[in-house]
């Protein structure tokens, strides 16, 4: 019998309920060696299927303890409750900023079995007190989105992800929000190739959060200002 990642966790499931004791040892050396980050997304659906409960556990803390290594195929492979017991595991490892984009990554990749319940729990601010520039924005709308769809308006209660979406955006307000502003209006395509920028991600946002993101990033622009004029004052 050839053994694969697919199918290793049935035949030993088989081959316990039938007593067959020597396959269940064969399944079970195969299992041993092919069980890595790569294969642990396959293993932990098919534990659960067939409720070989320590093949689970062991899953959830290698994908939760290496993380960060995860790759989006693995990623399209893990159910909604599954990713939910992984970010919420205490063997996550994994810096704040580079879970946003790895939530981040999930959404996109699991389109709408994405709900808001699910997003609440893989963001809560004990697990990600800040959010990466780069995902900032595009978060910031899955948030939006997934609100509007519960038919729940959360701009003011503190610690949601959305205020932390603003407060990076507004951080980076030069690269955020600045930047593709100024490569689309600019006349210059040279400028507009150089800064990069193909549209403006904000402009899809309500126009309540629009406005909420330029006055706070007006706000951090004349701070800077002012810092930079006392500097140049007291030279």
């Amino acid at each position: 019998m050839k053994f694969d990642t697919n199918n290793a966790t049935a035949i030993r499931h088989l081959a316990h309920y039938f007593g067959i004791r020597a396959l269940w040892k064969l399944a079970s050396v195969f299992i041993k060696g092919d069980f890595s980050l790569d294969t642990a997304a396959t293993y932990l659906a098919e534990a659960i299927l067939y409720h070989d409960e320590k093949l689970e556990m062991a899953s959830i803390d290698i994908l939760a303890e290496r993380i960060e290594e995860i790759n989006r195929r693995t990623l399209t492979k893990l159910l909604p409750h599954s990713f939910e017991r992984i970010v919420s595991s205490p063997k996550l490892k994994c810096r704040s900023k580079k879970l946003s984009d790895i939530v981040l990554k999930y959404c996109q990749a699991q389109g709408g079995a994405v709900d808001m319940a699910l997003l609440m729990k893989v963001t809560r601010c004990d697990l990600m007190p800040s959010v990466s520039r780069k995902s900032a924005l595009p978060l910031l709308k899955v948030a939006v989105a997934e609100e509007e769809k519960a038919g729940v308006n959360l701009s003011a209660t503190n610690n949601v992800l959305r205020s932390r979406c603003i407060e990076a955006c507004v951080e980076e307000w030069k690269e955020t929000l600045a930047k593709p502003l100024l490569a689309l209006e600019s006349r210059d395509k040279n400028v507009s190739r150089i800064l990069g920028a193909n549209s403006i991600e904000h402009r899809d946002l309500p126009l309540a959060i629009q406005v909420e993101l330029l006055e706070k990033a007006l706000c951090a622009a004349k701070v800077e200002l002012d810092d930079v004029k006392a500097e140049l004052l007291y030279r």
